[in-house]
């Protein structure tokens, strides 16, 4: 191999190693903000999802819970008779509160949780379902992250997750309308220092077209592909300057779901 080429993809690798540190650091920090929002049977803001069955029966299954948080999928899960939940988390905090909530089933075998970043191999027995609720989408190494959910799966196993739509942060309300402020297709990798109270994360928006091939490529096919409308936004603000707006909810999809399969 060109000498080269190697010292660059080192030096892209210890690159985000340390970002992903940077965004785990973070998430310590914040995770008390996020505690029991977006859960299932919730896939994202606005209650979404909450109206379809995606999951299905899972009793007896074994399933791993990408970006677990607090722990409130994981307790879902075990009241919907899963055999064996598996939560994976990078951010201590977030791994320390899923304890907390879901600390009988611990005791009772039926849930295990892993403290680390979701690019990283797990030795971990082969799982029925995957499932993650908004947090797929902070991944800095894609293609490692599908290559690794796809040798946890059993053959023709599923994985179901959902992120912020790329449309959503890019559209925002400027005299009187909603406008498109920014590229859709660009994906340019940012900071954005100070988020939520925190030195700061990187993140990099991805368009749909690209999210699905990284699964492809990875082995997965694509079933379903899910840009569901609000169901309620009782709680949301009217102000349609705010991220969140009751407004902005119905005029731009808020969040993506895929529903994928083990090739």
């Amino acid at each position: 191999m060109n000498s080269s080429r190697t010292v660059e993809a080192t030096s892209t690798k210890c690159a985000v190693h340390s970002e992903i540190a940077i965004n785990q650091k973070a998430w310590d920090i914040v995770a008390h903000k996020f505690r029991g929002v977006c859960a299932l049977p919730v896939w994202g803001p606005f209650d979404v999802g909450k109206d379809r069955d995606l999951i299905g029966d899972v009793s007896g299954r074994v399933v791993l819970d990408v970006g677990c948080g607090s722990g409130h999928s994981i307790a879902y899960l075990v009241e919907k008779s899963a055999g064996k939940v598996f939560g994976l988390d990078f951010s201590a905090t977030q791994v320390a509160f899923a304890a907390e909530l879901n600390r009988e089933a611990i005791e009772r075998g039926r849930v295990e949780l892993i403290h680390g970043a979701m690019e990283e191999l797990l030795d971990l027995a082969p799982v029925d379902l995957i499932v993650s609720v908004q947090a797929m989408g902070w991944t800095l190494d894609p293609q490692a992250l599908f290559r690794n959910l796809r040798s946890y799966l059993k053959p023709s196993g599923r994985l179901i997750w959902s992120w912020g739509h790329p449309l959503f942060d890019k559209v925002k309300y400027e005299n009187g309308a909603f406008v498109l402020q920014q590229s859709y297709f660009d994906e340019t990798a940012r900071f954005i220092p100070g988020w939520n109270g925190s030195e700061g994360v990187y993140i990099q928006n991805r368009t749909i077209a690209t999210w699905h091939r990284y699964q492809t490529d990875a082995g997965f096919v694509v079933r379903d592909l899910l840009e569901p409308l609000p169901l309620s936004t009782a709680e949301a603000p009217d102000d349609p300057v705010r991220y969140y707006s009751a407004a902005k909810a119905k005029h731009v999809p808020g969040t993506v779901i895929f529903v994928c399969e083990k090739r």
